[in-house]
């Protein structure tokens, strides 16, 4: 019972943390190889070890020029992959083996 207790307590603070980052919009311009996309730098930040350390100590006000560059990545992975981290999962059924790989590779450089 006191586990099943904690994992619904965790669920809610992660909900509580998604919610607030979803309110904030505060994004970072990401270079991909075929585009320029923004995506939600809070989310990079809570989800990305990597990125935190790098990033994590740069306020956004005092420094918007700052961007990530994933010349091996194409756009569509990293939305994929936002929505995924954002909502659990994608709104589209409709992925063959080529992209599922490409957004966890997405994954794997963040």
């Amino acid at each position: 019972m006191q586990v099943f207790l904690k994992q619904e307590v965790q669920q809610d603070q992660v909900q509580s943390v998604l919610d607030s980052i979803k309110e904030h919009n505060n994004f970072i311009t990401v270079y991909a190889q075929d585009n320029e996309i923004s995506l939600n730098r809070d989310l990079l930040l809570v989800c990305s070890p990597y990125l935190r350390s790098v990033l994590g100590s740069l306020e956004t006000s005092s420094s918007p020029e700052a961007s990530i560059i994933l010349p091996s990545v194409n756009s569509k992975s990293l939305i994929n992959l936002e929505k995924i981290l954002m909502n659990g999962s994608l709104d589209c059924l409709i992925l063959d083996r080529f992209d599922v790989q490409e957004i966890v590779e997405a994954g794997v450089l963040l």
